[in-house]
């Protein structure tokens, strides 16, 4: 009986719903400090929390000190890192029955923010005047896209292909903001290919800033495509360029696209794409690299939109990061 008693005991436990404290964030300017972080407490009607288990994820190398329920502090964190405290609620059986969230930032001072995912969550509108897409998917952090090429033999424009417009988030502090307000000259991306690769012609991923949505629209773009061999391409709405590349086994690209405000208006210029091609991402060595010279459009800034296109069967994992003016060195 005393056996029974327990197992219906544990049971009953189990089933007992234990709620956290409500989410909470801190992003700091470059140069500050992430306070220490208290958290509130749990609510645990049945008392079944025997202990709590905090750590930490960052994208460089903070640590974490602090017990209970804080206050936690964070050290060694430097300017551009992210991360996130988790506080864990533990059973008797150390199962993790209620977990708290505390997610913090610092701002960077250099001439890059940090990298930013690209998910089809972010996708704000698309443009896809082919129907090529079949599919569009999440497979962890990276994009698959399943679809047709364009019919014409020659259609490997970026307008020929499906076009999805990301909103325009800062990576510092996840905020929207505007290419034309002149805090930008530029944008990168960094991307690498997964299983599924451009291999029949005319499949492609251009990575952009586009304007977007009217019979105007302008924009730079640069990617991969496959065009009766495997190629870089480069361009801008006025044309698009191709340059024959030897494949890297590590299908990872750079690519840079000039984006900036022109004057106190809404009108910017958008240009210059560039494409580096590395053998592995971890220790890249370069392979390839192009600049097409006198290229460049006439874009609206207010309006401009990190843009990918796409063509084919595609699996690709991109992130981007904005460039800006250079910190002063004078």
């Amino acid at each position: 009986m005393p056996i029974a008693r327990a197992a219906v005991s544990r049971a009953v436990v189990k089933n007992v719903i234990v709620t956290p404290p409500a989410p909470s964030a801190q992003f700091v300017a470059a140069g500050e400090s992430i306070s220490a972080k208290t958290f509130g407490r749990f609510k645990d009607p049945e008392r079944v929390i025997r202990k709590l288990s905090a750590s930490i994820k960052s994208s460089g190398s903070a640590t974490l000190s602090g017990n209970g329920l804080g206050p936690y502090s964070i050290s060694g964190a430097v300017n551009g890192e992210r991360g996130a405290i988790s506080l864990r609620a533990l059973d008797a059986d150390n199962n993790v029955v209620a977990t708290a969230i505390h997610v913090w930032g610092i701002a960077t001072t250099g001439d890059y923010s940090p990298w930013k995912l690209l998910s089809t969550a972010d996708i704000a509108a698309t443009t896809d005047t082919g129907n090529l897409e079949t599919s569009k998917s999440m497979s962890g952090d990276e994009i698959q896209f399943r679809g047709d090429v364009p019919a014409g033999s020659s259609d490997y424009h970026p307008d020929n292909g499906c076009l999805y417009r990301f909103n325009m988030i800062d990576p510092n502090d996840g905020t929207t903001f505007s290419a034309g307000g002149g805090d930008i000259v530029g944008i990168q991306f960094y991307l690498k290919l997964g299983s599924t690769v451009p291999d029949s012609n005319r499949e492609f991923v251009y990575c952009g800033m586009w304007d977007g949505g009217s019979s105007a629209s302008n924009g730079s773009f640069a990617g991969l495509i496959y065009f009766n061999a495997d190629r870089i391409a480069h361009g801008t709405y006025k044309a698009v360029s191709t340059q024959t590349y030897t494949k890297s086994v590590g299908n990872t690209y750079l690519i840079e696209i000039m984006m900036a405000d022109d004057s106190a208006d809404s009108s910017g210029v958008a240009g210059f794409p560039t494409v580096k091609v590395f053998d592995d991402a971890g220790t890249p060595a370069r392979v390839a690299s192009v600049v097409n010279g006198n290229q460049t459009t006439t874009i609206s800034a207010a309006n401009a939109r990190p843009t990918l296109s796409f063509s084919g069967d595609i699996d690709v994992t991109i992130y981007y990061r904005l460039i800006y003016p250079p910190s002063n060195p004078f």
